[in-house]
């Protein structure tokens, strides 16, 4: 990736969420090793841009934040959003159940949409598409069951014309989840290139990083092998996408 031009993606990330009373900030985790199952590399710079969303739901001493981390070279405009916990007291991620409430999940739908159209200027054919993998390893209140419902139609109806290549929604397994998603098969035989994957039973050797306070950084580790299937299936979209537009990545 080009780091200059990263930065500046970045930053105006940043300003466009706060016009949306959305605070965040961005910062880099240099060569760092636990997602090299998926750019094969033994290293590689991430990304990542926290966003807070609020206090954690029915959890005190804990807030919400939805995380954004790109990585991969080749696929500068591919990244990874998902909604941590994090500690007040020292960051430290949450190990227990965490929730979307009403409020928490309204606000990271507004960062979920900014962010469908913010890594468009870093697609190298030029045409301006990139594409989220979105993981939902969390739960849903009941009370927050409608509201997700509205959310997940509305997302389908606007990714395409935002830029999103695909829709790629990974590692739940939440009942009132799959219950949403089923609600949405019937618009994704209408609208195609929407992925769902459940959560398996096998942890994968993704580890998501966080930056820690003194400097080190925090690690997410329960993700499944859905996550992973999750980044192959939006190489091959983004491969389909190059190879139609001529455009030949670097080795």
């Amino acid at each position: 990736m080009m780091p200059s031009k990263v930065d500046s993606v970045f930053d105006r990330t940043v300003a466009d969420l706060r016009k949306l009373e959305l605070n965040g900030e961005w910062y880099v985790i240099p060569s760092f090793n636990g997602y090299s199952s998926v750019t094969k590399t033994p290293t590689t710079d991430v990304y990542c841009m926290e966003v807070y969303l609020g206090p954690s739901h029915d959890k005190p001493g804990y807030d919400a934040y939805a995380v954004v981390q790109a990585f991969l070279p080749k696929y500068p405009s591919l990244s990874l959003i998902l909604m941590v916990e994090r500690k007040q007291t020292d960051g430290s991620p949450s190990s227990g159940p965490i929730y979307y409430n009403p409020q928490v999940d309204r606000r990271f739908t507004n960062v979920l949409v900014t962010m469908h159209s913010a890594l468009n200027p870093l697609d190298p054919t030029g045409q301006n598409r990139s594409l989220l993998v979105q993981s939902f390893h969390a739960s849903l209140t009941l009370s927050d069951l409608i509201l997700a419902s509205i959310n997940s139609s509305r997302i389908i109806g606007r990714f395409k014309r935002d830029g999103q290549l695909a829709q790629i929604a990974v590692d739940y397994d939440d009942r009132l989840m799959i219950f949403v998603s089923n609600l949405m098969i019937p618009l994704t035989r209408i609208i195609k290139d929407i992925d769902y994957v459940e959560r398996t039973k096998t942890i994968s050797d993704i580890k998501i990083p966080l930056r820690n306070p003194n400097g080190s950084y925090y690690l997410i580790e329960d993700n499944s092998t859905a996550l992973d299937q999750g980044f192959e299936i939006a190489k091959g979209y983004i491969d389909a996408h190059y190879k139609k537009s001529g455009y030949i990545p670097p080795n």
